[in-house]
């Protein structure tokens, strides 16, 4: 929905919801649901706020929507705190500087903070429980962990990528000025979710916080394939090694 109104791709196609379902479900061979899925569908909320802003005007409410959604998120996946300037850089690309829209924006992404210090209050919990929280779970770095049935889904998935770009790249980001802006705004999203693979996880979740950027920019790719076979043996390549993948389950 967000791929196709908010023009971010240049065809109406659903092949980014094929892409996240997968990733989604690779994450979730253990039968159990990732806080991260769950904070995906608040910061899904908060980009299709930000991106329905686009050359609109007196939406001052939105803007406290974005961060308000993507406050949320972090609950879920404190590892998305890296990603608040992402809203920013979003803010600079989409609208010209406007301090209320900016301060509404802060306000939405503090006020979760807010409700959760009252809670604390009320259940004699020290206040900066919160940040001894996220200070611990930031500290827990770790190595890129790579399992041998995870090395040909993320080869693959890296040379799709390495694709995307070029072919990106060489179109100008598209045609349309709104769908330049909404992929500049995705390339933006998935280099900061690079970072994130550093932070303690199992390798289920190396794609996790970088699949909503890099399902889109997949989709578009596949969509802009002009011949059929090079499609076909390109999803070929990438089921074979998400089946591969899969299997680890068993």
């Amino acid at each position: 929905f967000i791929a196709v109104n908010q023009e971010i791709i240049a065809k109406n196609n659903f092949i980014p919801t094929f892409f996240y379902t997968l990733f989604a479900y690779a994450a979730s061979t253990k039968y159990l649901i990732e806080p991260i899925l769950l904070a995906n569908i608040f910061l899904l909320l908060s980009v299709y706020y930000l991106l329905n802003s686009y050359r609109q005007e007196h939406i001052l409410a939105v803007f406290f929507n974005v961060g308000l959604c993507a406050g949320i998120a972090t609950f879920f996946y404190a590892y998305y705190l890296i990603l608040i300037p992402i809203l920013f850089i979003a803010m600079l690309i989409l609208r010209t500087i406007v301090w209320r829209e900016w301060i509404l924006l802060l306000l939405g992404i503090t006020t979760p903070l807010y409700f959760y210090n009252a809670l604390t209050y009320l259940s004699n919990t020290p206040a900066i429980h919160l940040f001894s929280v996220l200070d611990h779970a930031i500290a827990r770095t770790q190595k890129i962990h790579i399992s041998e049935y995870f090395i040909a889904m993320f080869l693959v998935v890296i040379i799709l990528t390495v694709f995307s770009v070029f072919q990106n790249f060489g179109n100008g980001f598209g045609n349309k000025v709104k769908t330049q802006k909404a992929k500049y705004i995705l390339f933006w999203w998935l280099g900061c979710s690079l970072f994130l693979l550093f932070f303690e996880h199992s390798t289920e979740m190396n794609f996790l916080p970088c699949i909503i950027p890099l399902s889109i920019l997949l989709g578009d790719y596949f969509a802009e394939i002009k011949k059929i076979k090079i499609a076909n043996t390109l999803l070929f390549l990438f089921m074979v090694s998400f089946i591969v993948f899969i299997l680890k389950a068993l």
